[in-house]
């Protein structure tokens, strides 16, 4: 399927999670104002660091899996197996964590402990989130696209309606459930079909992990660890950093920004992750990959400098239609977030080239590197110019990581000959 196509299926579902996610963000504009919305956005972080580890981190490494060993059945299903079985063990234990310090943790990050419910609820149904995203992935590695996105937007109307009804009768409680738990439901139409289009034998599943394929496992979960969960475990921390040096009212500016923000992120990581990553996993060859860049870069470039200036143009709109003019003082973080989101998609055109050439310790450095940047340089930043200095902090970050990624791929050596993994003498990495 071409990129087109698959753009723009995955358009269509991404489209309904923006809509989806637009009367979200107006919920909590009206019931939680800027104070709810900044202990929303430290469960965020949490459920999203959650999510990575309920699933072992094997998002990534089971779409890039399930591509190599399409035509290998048998492989296939050992594979998806050992994931699985990795994510179970990895959800289990977040629950004997996350159900014995449920007032602990609703104390230190929602600033109350009446909501110590939502952290058992999240340890109990936290291994169907995780074994949903997995299943998730191997819809995206066989490139089943229009499974993908016949998924993706069941989903979506689940968590509307989850959404709708948890925050209007519920308000911070529910909108703290309503985060993860239309993902623990969804599991039930991913499995569906899969086994109605025959893409995997659940006979042939079992719970078991080979010694060999230890190593790459927990490759592909460093990655995931040291990428998207330190992103969230960085934003709590400069979040933390603005609720105590400036306040909560200005950490909701900050978090209703950073929603938006996430929100068109979506769509551009959506179309690129289902198209680009399970084409970068089979390329063997430096010149390759290469094209594969060139090509992503010229079809997204013109496209993402259009659509972040329509958000930049209609900024003040936008506040008044999505939260509410309580959210008006947020507009000057516009221009800083803006720029820095361009250089974040762009960079993701090579950073993907990492994970799904498994250049574990490369990514890390780069990943770790520059969120330890982002902290130290927010931090220097709040004391003397509040959020605006922080979003400025989010741009240039994301530019001097854009810099570097361009700079290893195309002027080092370290990514020629590009690294092969196992499968790679039966012609594919």
């Amino acid at each position: 399927m071409t990129f087109l196509k698959s753009s723009l299926l995955v358009s269509a579902s991404t489209l309904v999670g923006i809509a989806v996610g637009l009367v979200s963000q107006k919920l909590y504009g009206i019931y939680l104002g800027p104070v709810g919305l900044a202990y929303l956005g430290n469960f965020i972080n949490l459920v999203s660091v959650y999510q990575v580890l309920s699933s072992a981190g094997q998002q990534n490494g089971l779409a890039t899996t399930a591509a190599q060993y399409a035509s290998n059945p048998a492989e296939l299903h050992k594979r998806v197996s050992a994931m699985l079985t990795l994510g179970l063990i990895f959800s289990g234990g977040l629950a004997l964590i996350a159900v014995p310090f449920a007032s602990t943790l609703s104390a230190q990050y929602i600033s109350d402990s009446q909501y110590a419910y939502v952290f058992v609820l999240l340890g109990l149904t936290g291994f169907l989130f995780g074994q949903n995203l997995l299943f998730m992935s191997v819809l995206q590695g066989l490139k089943a696209v229009k499974l993908y996105v016949t998924t993706q937007i069941v989903m979506h109307g689940i968590n509307l309606i989850f959404k709708v009804t948890l925050v209007v009768k519920f308000g911070l409680g529910g909108a703290l459930v309503s985060i993860f738990l239309p993902n623990v439901i969804s599991i039930l139409v991913t499995l569906y079909l899969l086994h109605k289009e025959r893409l995997l034998d659940f006979s042939k599943l079992k719970l078991q992990v080979e010694l060999s394929m230890v190593k790459p496992m927990l490759e592909y979960f460093f990655m995931a660890l040291v990428s998207f969960a330190l992103l969230q475990v960085t934003q709590l921390i400069i979040r933390g950093l603005v609720i105590s040096k400036v306040g909560h009212l200005e950490a909701g500016y900050w978090q209703a920004v950073l929603i938006l923000s996430g929100t068109y992120l979506s769509f551009a990581g959506a179309s690129v992750n289902a198209y680009y990553l399970p084409r970068l996993a089979p390329l063997t060859n430096r010149a390759e990959v290469v094209r594969e860049v060139h090509d992503i870069l010229k079809r997204v470039a013109p496209i993402l400098v259009l659509f972040l200036g329509a958000v930049f143009a209609f900024r003040n709109l936008g506040l008044r239609l999505l939260f509410s003019d309580a959210f008006l003082p947020a507009e000057s973080l516009f221009i800083p977030f803006i720029i820095g989101d361009f250089f974040r998609i762009i960079s993701w055109t090579y950073a993907l080239i990492l994970v799904s050439k498994k250049l574990t310790l490369l990514y890390a450095c780069t990943e770790i590197g520059f969120a330890l940047v982002w902290v130290v340089g927010s931090l220097w930043a709040v004391q003397d110019h509040g959020i605006v200095g922080v979003s400025w902090v989010y741009a240039w970050v994301y530019f001097f990581y854009l810099v570097t990624l361009v700079i290893l791929f195309y002027f080092t050596p370290l990514l020629t000959p590009l690294p092969q993994h196992e499968g790679a003498d039966s012609g594919r990495l």
